[in-house]
C-alpha cells in the first residue's frame, strides 16, 4: 500500500504536523489509499492524485468555483486552523460541517449586501444547519419559493469573510459588516477574549 505526501512550504507547522498524524494513523490501521480518493480532513475536503508512481494530496484553490485542485495545501490547512481558533474565541466547541455541505440561502442573497448566516441547526447528513439571509432583502424566508440551497463552498468563494465562522456551533451568527464581521450568539453581540484570534484580528 502506498502511502500519500503532501506539499504545504507556507502552512502553518502544528497544523500540517496534525495532517500528517492523521495519514499516519489511518494507514497504520490498514487504510487504502487511492488516486481520485477524496480525503475529509477538517472542513476540507483533499483529493488523492497519483503523480509520478506515488499518491500526492491536492487541496482545493481558494475561491475557485467549480471546485479545483492544487498542489499546495497551504491555504486549506491555515484556514483549517483559522476554524478551530476562531470557536476558541468564543469559547465553543466546534461543530462540524464540510465545504461540501449544503446551506439555505434567500434566493437574492447576490443582489444583496447586508447579509449574514445564522447556525439554526445542527448538522445532519450533507446539511451544514446554516442559512444564508440579508437584512435588506424583502423576500419572505416563510415562503420556500424564495430559498435555494447552495454548497458552503459556494458560499465561502463568493463571501471569503464568512469562511472561517463555518464551525461555530447551532445559535450563533455572523453578520457581514463594512469595518469586520460581527459575531452574535442567540441574536446577542458576542465579545472575543483578549488574545484570541477574532479578537486580535478584528477587535484592535
Amino acid at each position: 500500500m502506498k502511502k500519500p505526501t503532501f506539499s504545504a512550504p507556507t502552512a502553518i507547522s502544528t497544523v500540517a504536523q496534525s495532517l500528517t498524524h492523521f495519514i499516519d494513523t489511518q494507514f497504520a490501521h490498514g487504510a487504502k489509499f487511492e488516486a481520485e480518493q477524496y480525503l475529509q480532513f477538517g472542513w476540507v475536503q483533499f483529493k488523492i492524485e497519483e503523480v509520478n508512481g506515488g499518491l500526492q494530496i491536492l487541496a482545493p484553490k481558494p475561491e475557485a468555483t467549480p471546485l479545483q485542485f492544487q498542489p499546495d495545501c497551504s491555504d486549506a490547512l491555515n484556514l483549517i486552523l483559522r476554524q478551530r481558533y476562531m470557536c476558541d474565541s468564543f469559547g465553543v466547541q466546534m461543530m462540524s460541517c464540510h465545504l461540501g455541505s449544503s446551506i439555505i440561502c434567500i434566493k437574492d442573497f447576490a443582489e444583496r449586501k447586508q447579509l449574514f448566516i445564522d447556525r439554526l441547526d445542527a448538522p445532519k447528513e450533507h446539511a451544514s444547519g446554516w442559512f444564508l439571509g440579508a437584512r435588506d432583502s424583502e423576500l419572505d424566508t416563510q415562503n420556500v419559493e424564495n430559498l435555494e440551497l447552495r454548497s458552503l463552498w459556494e458560499i465561502a468563494c463568493a463571501f471569503p469573510d464568512f469562511v472561517d465562522f463555518f464551525l461555530l456551533p447551532q445559535g450563533w451568527q455572523v453578520i457581514l459588516e463594512e469595518k469586520a464581521p460581527m459575531v452574535t450568539h442567540a441574536y446577542e453581540i458576542a465579545t472575543a477574549a483578549p488574545g484570541t484570534y477574532y479578537a486580535d484580528k478584528y477587535q484592535r
